[in-house]
C-alpha cells in the first residue's frame, strides 16, 4: 500500500536550495507512548523560492496496518532540513498539524519555519 501527497512550502517561507525532506509515516494511536515510525522516505535535493508556493511530491510504501484488526491512528509528519541533518534546527521547516494518512488519497502537508 502507498501513501502519497505533497509537502507544501508557503510563499512566505525563505528561499532555499539543496534541502532535504524527511517524510515519516507514524502510528500515533497509543496516547501513553511516543509515536512509532512505520516507514519513511527522504527527498533530496529540494529547492524553494520565496514569493511562490512550492509543492514537493512524495510517496511512502506503507505496511499493511489499514486492514482488519486493531484500529491504528496513522499520521504523516514532515521535516524539511536546510542542512541535511535529521535533527531539527533553527530555520528548518516542519509540519505543525496532525495529518492523517489515508490510503489511495493524495494528501497535502503544509510546513512552517521553526
Amino acid at each position: 500500500m502507498q501513501i502519497s501527497g505533497e509537502v507544501i512550502v508557503g510563499a512566505e517561507c525563505a528561499s532555499f536550495e539543496k534541502a532535504t525532506a524527511f517524510v515519516y509515516l507514524e502510528d500515533v494511536g497509543n496516547v501513553d507512548a511516543a509515536a512509532r515510525r512505520l516507514a519513511s522516505v527522504t527527498l533530496f535535493p529540494l529547492t524553494h523560492r520565496s514569493g511562490s508556493e512550492s509543492h514537493l511530491p512524495f510517496a511512502i510504501s506503507a505496511p499493511d496496518v489499514f486492514g482488519d484488526g486493531p484500529t491504528h491512528e496513522i499520521a504523516v509528519r514532515v521535516h524539511v532540513s536546510l542542512d541535511g541533518e535529521e535533527d531539527v534546527s533553527v530555520r528548518d521547516l516542519v509540519s505543525m498539524e496532525h495529518v492523517r494518512a489515508i490510503p489511495e488519497t493524495l494528501i497535502g502537508i503544509q510546513v512552517k519555519t521553526v
